[in-house]
């Protein structure tokens, strides 16, 4: 009883594990890399250089898990990127360790599913569309963010006509220094009262053309002003843009969907589609919402290809071994492929692998090697059941003849997929889940066969027919076949 309860209770825990797991195309993978991005308006790469990247760079050569360090100094940016220790494990605690509010982690991360917005609308209106689908889209639960291709920067482009900046005497540095102060929002410091503190700041930032067209360039001490829109032509544009979409022909913004480390792709890709069926009848005419390269798809596809490769391979594992040991025995080594798969799952959960393609791939490859074990266990129980000896003592006996045999041929299995977990990098990451995996099938299967299997067949095996009652000619056309297959292997092994 107590063998039984065992094996129907890994098989309906790691179904449960199963049924949460998350479920993914490619897992997420950690690079050891993080870069800290810092902007510095209107500062020359020199002043970018020694006033924020080499301050950063200092810092960061601080953290002892940091093994290489590079900065890029540009016109109001800096870049400086750095790399962990090999033997970092935990890359997020110790990124926290070199700057908590800037730092970034970088991480080889698959897109889950793609939204397309397409139509031959004005620019304006796909942008809005767009904008406002990704927003909704990122508070989805599960999503970390959206790659947004082809919504480009609103602009307000200013031509200054150099004739006109002449006869007002004006340099073109005059007309940008008042375009940075008088047309943004600037801080003015605090006020303090007797019982209060108040915030100053300057609210000229401008949201259309007519305000930025009216911003004083000179004032003029008679009460008059030069302005904008008297040396210049001003217009609501759109910035240049570093990709640009085209669906089916159309202009298009693409929205590319990217999720939490822990979410399942799944889960995000059906409330994605409930999303857009929702927002589809109430687009503008002309416009169009299409979805592709649902990585979801992937995932429920390989899981389908698991069930069917192990229905195909219980069913051949039974014909087979009802053939020659009978069916009751056959199902005793074919319970043996949902324990199997049942331990690899939970192991699976224990180690924080999730449901992806390379998991699945783990399994896939081991299904036809975890019943094995049983195999030889049962064949050797069944030999020694035929001369004659108690199920129960043929059980022990059977079982402890083939120990050692079976336990070097799963060790022999095992060496042939960790050398996988000796490489390095990225790559060496992905493809550790499959020795991982593989290890915890075999190992299950393993023990399934030396504890749980004898004690089936000590309580219900049983032989197909007696030997007495195979005297005689062969009266079959199997049983002739089998005979004939039988001698010419004996001629064989005598020769």
């Amino acid at each position: 009883v107590l063998v039984n309860l065992v094996a129907i209770s890994a098989v309906l825990i790691g179904a449960l594990v199963m049924g949460r797991m998350h479920r993914e195309s490619l897992p997420t993978m950690p690079t050891g890399w993080g870069n800290i991005t810092t902007i510095y308006v209107g500062a020359s790469p020199e002043e970018i250089e020694q006033l924020v990247t080499i301050p950063i760079e200092n810092a960061v050569g601080d953290v002892d898990e940091v093994e290489e360090i590079w900065g890029v100094s540009k016109e109001g940016v800096s870049y400086v990127s750095f790399h962990f220790d090999a033997d970092v494990e935990d890359v997020t605690s110790a990124m926290m360790e070199v700057s908590r509010p800037v730092v970034r982690e970088v991480k080889v991360d698959f897109p889950t599913i793609a939204v397309a917005i397409r139509g031959e609308v004005p620019e304006a209106v796909l942008r809005q569309i767009g904008k406002d689908m990704a927003d909704r889209v990122e508070r989805l639960p599960g999503v970390s963010g959206t790659w947004r291709n082809g919504i480009r920067d609103r602009e307000f482009r200013v031509d200054v006509d150099p004739d006109r900046l002449s006869a007002y005497r004006l340099s073109l540095t005059t007309v940008t220094e008042a375009l940075r102060f008088r047309a943004a929002n600037v801080p003015a410091g605090t006020t303090k009262g007797p019982g209060d503190a108040r915030l100053v700041r300057g609210m000229t930032r401008v949201n259309d053309v007519d305000e930025l067209s009216n911003v004083v360039i000179r004032p003029d001490p008679q009460g008059g002003s030069v302005r904008v829109r008297d040396i210049a032509e001003v217009k609501d544009t759109f910035a240049p843009g570093k990709f640009s979409g085209r669906v089916n022909g159309e202009p298009a913004i693409v929205l590319t969907v990217r999720k939490d480390e822990q979410a399942d792709s799944v889960r995000i890709s059906e409330d994605v589609r409930a999303l857009v069926d929702r927002v589809r009848p109430t687009l503008p005419p002309g416009v169009t919402i299409d979805l592709f390269g649902d990585a979801a798809a992937e995932v429920e596809h390989s899981l389908g290809t698991l069930y069917a490769n192990a229905a195909v391979g219980l069913l051949l594992v039974l014909l087979l071994l009802w053939v020659a040991i009978g069916a009751r025995n056959a199902t005793m080594a074919a319970v043996g492929l949902p324990v199997a798969l049942a331990g690899a799952i939970i192991a699976m959960h224990m180690m924080g692998i999730t449901i992806n393609m390379m998991s699945l791939l783990a399994l896939i490859l081991c299904l036809g090697v975890v019943v094995d074990d049983a195999i030889i266990i049962i064949e050797n129980i069944f030999r020694h059941m035929e001369e004659g000896m108690p199920r129960r003592k043929a059980a022990v006996v059977g079982t402890q003849e083939v120990f050692w045999p079976v336990v070097a041929s799963t060790l022999t299995s095992w060496a042939a997929f960790l050398p996988l977990l000796l490489m390095e990098g990225v790559l060496g990451d992905f493809f550790a889940i499959i020795p991982k995996v593989v290890v915890a099938a075999l190992a299950a299967s393993l023990v399934e066969a030396m504890f749980i299997l004898p004690s089936h067949m000590a309580d219900f095996g049983r032989l197909a027919r007696l030997k007495n009652d195979e005297s005689g000619p062969p009266k079959t056309r199997l049983q002739r076949t089998s005979a004939r297959v039988a001698d010419t292997y004996e001629r064989v092994l005598r020769w």
